[in-house]
């Protein structure tokens, strides 16, 4: 006799009180290019309190957490929202944007739910627990044939093309821009993307601030081959939905070089440091500097201070006043003078502080992924993570690292700031 299955009650307090905490983080640490339900002003408050060391006001952390549980309902297509829950754990464990779990997600969960209702999905499938985020996909990729066969044929129609334009078509690749959901849907069948997905697609909240390049390449290197592009979310990702691991080489040598191309069509490239004019980033390193300096002379004055041997060093080599006290001001009489290892460090640090435009665009892609597409209000991440690859442990350059990303600001146009805002 099939066991009969039980329906848990979702409860949005309930699932609040158990991943309360572990949702807030993970809204902090989102990196979705589009929010829903007002949650991108959710994230600026969260990420402004992690970096400044904040706590959370109550009443600001409940409504969050009712306003991500809300997004989270949305993506489920079951009345009694029976995986809501499920999506909630996804969110708190798995690292996984919200704009995904909000349409990806309710695109897959649509699919397994009818996988379930016409019982095709083997016994240890039926328990939605028991699966990933990133696995539902394969899980109704699957079994979608034998679903088909059962659907009507009018519900396997063919899908409309859309509207789109050919940018470029030669033996290499064919770059189409999508100028509707239709014509998204149709070149991102097969792939992961939000943009391609039938409930919840963000087509047009992508779209609202640039367009997007889908790259179908003549010459796969294995089947499904796809890669998306929009230089204003700062995105280039494969058919999976995963981020193309060194953009530079994606866009100049893999079909060609395609930086002019896209140069003389999308001033937002502009933005990416790694396409970025030199000139502006000279001058976007050097107010960096200037003011990561303060962070610099911080660490010597304390250095300083706590060392008695350097008042009596001074007074031996005659760097005193009249009144035989010592006297800072005197030539040769810098702290760094004295002190050796000090002075090393230093140099280190103001080393790596006036690097050049080009060392710079080589670190963001070499030190850490995710500033493979950075664009140059994240100039600041991409000098600290610099910092920290340098050093050892959680040493000086460390400390200053974190002071460099928590007290400087950069403008989405390049001004450089100690106040969030202030340009």
């Amino acid at each position: 006799m099939r066991a009969k299955e039980f329906i848990v009650e979702y409860s949005q307090a309930k699932t609040a009180e158990v991943f309360g905490r572990k949702l807030l983080a993970a809204l902090s640490a989102d990196s979705s290019s589009f929010y829903p339900n007002g949650l991108g002003t959710a994230h600026a408050y969260l990420r402004q309190k992690d970096k400044i060391g904040a706590e959370y006001t109550d009443q600001n952390s409940q409504q969050i957490l009712k306003d991500i549980l809300a997004s989270l309902e949305g993506a489920d297509p079951t009345p009694h929202k029976q995986y809501t829950q499920w999506l909630a754990k996804c969110y708190a464990n798995e690292h996984q944007k919200i704009e995904d779990l909000v349409s990806k997600g309710a695109d897959w969960l649509k699919t397994y739910h009818l996988l379930k209702v016409h019982r095709i999905l083997p016994p240890n499938l039926t328990d939605i627990n028991r699966i990933t985020f990133s696995s539902l996909y394969d899980v109704k990729e699957r079994y979608a044939q034998q679903l088909l066969d059962k659907m009507d044929a009018a519900d396997q129609a063919a899908m409309s093309k859309g509207k789109s334009r050919v940018l470029l078509d030669n033996d290499k690749v064919r770059i189409i821009v999508p100028e509707d959901i239709d014509a998204a849907r149709y070149y991102g069948q097969g792939t992961q993307w939000c943009t391609a997905a039938k409930n919840n697609n963000m087509f047009d909240r992508y779209r609202a601030d640039g367009d997007l390049y889908i790259f179908l390449p003549k010459h796969p290197e294995y089947d499904g081959e796809k890669y998306q592009l929009q230089f204003a979310s700062g995105q280039c990702m494969d058919e999976t939905d995963e981020v193309v691991a060194n953009i530079y080489k994606f866009l100049t040598q893999k079909f060609g070089n395609l930086v002019q191309l896209f140069k003389h069509i999308d001033p937002k490239i502009n933005d990416w440091i790694v396409f970025a004019d030199d000139a502006r980033l000279k001058d976007i390193i050097s107010n960096v500097r200037d003011l990561a300096m303060d962070f610099v002379s911080d660490w010597l004055s304390d250095l300083e201070q706590g060392d008695d041997y350097y008042y009596d060093w001074m007074k031996e080599q005659g760097f005193v006043d009249k009144n035989g006290d010592p006297d800072f001001y005197a030539p040769g009489a810098s702290y760094i003078e004295y002190n050796s290892e000090a002075r090393a460090e230093y140099n280190s640090i103001t080393d790596i502080l006036n690097m050049s435009p080009a060392e710079l665009k080589a670190n963001v892609v070499k030190y850490n992924q995710e500033f493979n597409a950075a664009t140059i209000d994240e100039v600041v991440n991409a000098i600290a993570a610099t910092l920290r690859a340098s050093g050892f442990g959680r040493g000086v350059r460390h400390k200053i690292a974190d002071r460099i990303e928590q007290q400087i600001f950069i403008s989405p146009d390049g001004h450089v700031s100690l106040e969030r805002g202030q340009w």
